[in-house]
């Protein structure tokens, strides 16, 4: 039985989504970064020479925007893909959360645990790994979640736009 009603994906209100984030991955990339790796201290700054800390920092901050883009492109793929109707959306949900819980882990787990494999730290920095997942992951699934507020959002505008055209009519 095909649904009643289907999500649109992507029309114009929510790929605006997609592409007007350059000015808040430029500014959160780098602060979650930082704020990560500092908060979890995966990085003792003291072991490291200026030039080595400025290294470290920027293949951190490479290594949240690949998370930060793939996430977005991981959404964007689901959304393409997924037909749900109204009534069964928090299974798209759950799908684009699982992904994104599954894609997180492992990249910052293989990117954090090769950081520590050339880095100047001791082995007990490896210990600071599983928290460093857990508050990657939980950041990634907060940032998607206001991802996606903003594109219902944009999709609301653009119903409302759509209606509005239609009465002219």
């Amino acid at each position: 039985m095909k649904p009643a009603a289907t999500i649109n994906v992507l029309s114009s209100g929510g790929t605006k989504v997609f592409r007007n984030d350059v000015l808040v991955k430029c500014v959160c990339i780098p602060l979650i970064a930082i704020g990560i790796v500092n908060g979890t201290s995966l990085i003792h700054n003291r072991l490291y020479s200026g030039f080595n800390l400025i290294i470290s920092y920027i293949y951190f901050i490479t290594l949240a925007w690949v998370i930060w883009q793939g996430n977005v492109q991981l959404m964007i793929f689901l959304k393409k893909k997924l037909k749900v109707s109204f009534d069964e959306y928090y299974k798209s949900i759950l799908a684009l959360y699982s992904i994104i819980i599954v894609y997180t882990t492992i990249i910052t787990s293989g990117g954090v645990a090769l950081w520590l494999y050339f880095s100047n730290e001791d082995e007990t920095s490896s210990s600071h790994l599983p928290p460093a997942v857990i508050i990657t992951v939980i950041v990634a699934l907060l940032i998607t979640n206001l991802y996606e507020i903003f594109y219902l959002n944009g999709e609301q505008a653009d119903t409302v736009k759509r209606a509005e055209q239609l009465n002219l009519a």
